[in-house]
């Protein structure tokens, strides 16, 4: 975030950082009216607050924060990424919460998938991964 920053030209920009405590705390409708925003994503920001930020000032916005929710979830990364003619790995998922792969991803949206482990595979409704593999356990919040 600061390489980024400081590669603005301050003669022609005024930085404007809000702070911890102004998004995490303070009322959207209290932060400073900016013509363009960056928002750098990490763990606890609050990303339907600035969302709701844009709504009430539609600054220029220099990443979109509606990609920042695809960005979190591997499996819409993955059909994102085969839409675009991008080769991902083979990949099996368990859906939780009813996401459906619009790609090659193998899941039952049903959350109802039979999960079998082995010492040297895992097999998913039937879908075979051998191992090593790549596993990814999405935190709850």
């Amino acid at each position: 975030m600061a390489e980024i920053l400081s590669r603005l030209d301050p003669y022609l920009f005024e930085i404007i950082i809000f702070g911890n405590k102004r998004i995490l705390e303070d009322p959207v409708e209290s932060w400073p009216e900016v013509d363009a925003l960056i928002a750098f994503y990490s763990a606890g920001f609050p990303l339907e607050r600035a969302e709701k930020y844009v709504e009430l000032r539609n600054p220029f916005v220099l990443n979109d924060l509606g990609m920042q929710r695809t960005l979190m979830d591997r499996r819409k990364v993955y059909d994102l990424m085969e839409a675009s003619g991008i080769d991902v790995p083979r990949h099996v998922y368990i859906s939780r919460d009813g996401y459906r792969s619009k790609g090659s991803g193998q899941g039952d949206p049903s959350g109802d998938s039979i999960l079998h482990e082995h010492d040297d595979h895992i097999e998913i409704n039937g879908v075979v991964i051998n191992k090593p593999f790549v596993e990814k356990v999405r935190q709850r919040t």
